[in-house]
This record gives structure tokens, sequence and C-alpha cells, in this order.
């Protein structure tokens, strides 16, 4: 929560995440990825922010592949955080 406080007050924009992917699993393959982003989407309410990690997991790119093309056949549709995103913040117990 102080790290949180601290960035903001140095006008940084904070974003929490919504959805995990999952790539973190020592061994996940990229249709168990996919369908944790994908199960998870579906879940939230407004806008999702995904959990994914630039560990070298060869079975990301395929994962997130697969869940683009899902997803928006399903008529979601992807954009960037930019300020005038509303940040999403998890609210942590003391």
């Amino acid at each position: 929560q102080a790290m949180i406080s601290e960035m903001l007050r140095r006008g940084f924009m904070y974003y929490d995440w919504n959805v995990s992917a999952g790539d973190t699993v020592k061994d996940v393959s990229a249709q168990t990825i996919s369908s944790n982003i994908v199960k998870g989407v579906r879940l939230c309410w407004g806008p999702a922010v995904v959990l994914m990690h630039d560990n070298g997991n060869p079975a990301l790119p395929q994962a997130l592949d697969a869940a683009i093309t899902s997803l928006k056949a399903e008529g979601y549709s992807f954009a960037k955080l930019e300020s005038g995103v509303r940040p999403l913040m998890f609210v942590y117990p003391d």
C-alpha cells in the first residue's frame, strides 16, 4: 500500500490486474494459459487487465495469440493503458 501511495504521489499511474494468465506455473501449456485468460476476461464486469510475465516462457506467444483470437471472435476489443483509462486498483486490507 505504501508503494502505491508513493507512486501516485510522484505522478505515476498505478494499474492493478484482475485476470491472471497463470504463465509462471512450471511447465504450463499454451492451452492452459489461453484458457486462463479467456475464462478470466469473461468473469470481469468491466475492463480486464491481464497479468503476464516477460519470463521467456515459450508457450506465451502461442497462448496470447489463441486468447486474442478467441476473445475477438466473442466481440472483445483491446487497447493500451493510457492516462484516460481509469485505473483498476485492488483494496488491500491493512
